[in-house]
C-alpha cells in the first residue's frame, strides 16, 4: 500500500469511497454532509498528475495559496481504498477531513497509515494544530483518533438533528503518542 496525493482520475473512487461509508441511516441526499467537494477535485483540492513524482509540481502541503489537499492510499491489486483529506484554516491551524478506508481493507492499518501521514505533514509545514470532527457512530475512527493523540473537545448536535458531532484536536507543539 503506498500514499500519494489524489489525481483527477481517481475521482469516482473517491466518490465510490465517501458514498460507501455513510451510516445506514444517512439521508439519500447526504444532507449531514453532502461532500460536494469531493465531485470536483480539480476545483476543491490541489491535484496534480505528476504530484507524486519526486520533483512533481506539488508538495501537498495545504497553504492559502492551495487550501486543501487529499491523499489516497492505493492497493497494489485493489487500486484506492483510502484517502484523507487536510484544509487550510489559518496560519497555524489545520483540518484534518474525509478519513475514508474501503470496508474490505478495513482493520488492516490503512485509517492508521492515512493519519500518521496527515500528522506528519502538519507538522513539517509548522502547523500547531489539528482539527477534526467525526460522528458519535464512528466508534473506531474515535478510537484511532485518540491514540494518535487527538483529544475530544465538545460534542454537538448535527445541522439537521439527525447524527451527533464530536469535535477534536491535536496540538502539534507537543510530542505525539502513536497511534
Amino acid at each position: 500500500m503506498s500514499i500519494r496525493l489524489a489525481r483527477p482520475d481517481d475521482q469516482d473512487a473517491v466518490q465510490q469511497l465517501f458514498h460507501s461509508s455513510a451510516l445506514p441511516d444517512a439521508t439519500p441526499d447526504h444532507s449531514d454532509d453532502p461532500g460536494e467537494d469531493l465531485f470536483d477535485l480539480r476545483r476543491h483540492y490541489e491535484v496534480d498528475a505528476l504530484a507524486d513524482v519526486v520533483g512533481g509540481a506539488s508538495l501537498g502541503l495545504p497553504s492559502a495559496d492551495h487550501p486543501a489537499v487529499l491523499w489516497v492510499a492505493v492497493h497494489a491489486q485493489d487500486g484506492v481504498v483510502g484517502m484523507v483529506g487536510l484544509r487550510h484554516i489559518s496560519e497555524d491551524v489545520v483540518e484534518m477531513r474525509r478519513l475514508r478506508v474501503n470496508a474490505v481493507h478495513r482493520g488492516q492499518g490503512i485509517g492508521t497509515a492515512l493519519v500518521k501521514h496527515a500528522v506528519r505533514v502538519c507538522a513539517e509545514r509548522l502547523y500547531l494544530k489539528v482539527i477534526l470532527d467525526t460522528f458519535v457512530e464512528r466508534d473506531s475512527a474515535i478510537r484511532l483518533f485518540e491514540r494518535a493523540g487527538f483529544v475530544l473537545a465538545r460534542s454537538r448536535p448535527s445541522e439537521n438533528g439527525r447524527h451527533a458531532r464530536l469535535d477534536f484536536y491535536l496540538d502539534l507543539y507537543r510530542e505525539q503518542p502513536g497511534p
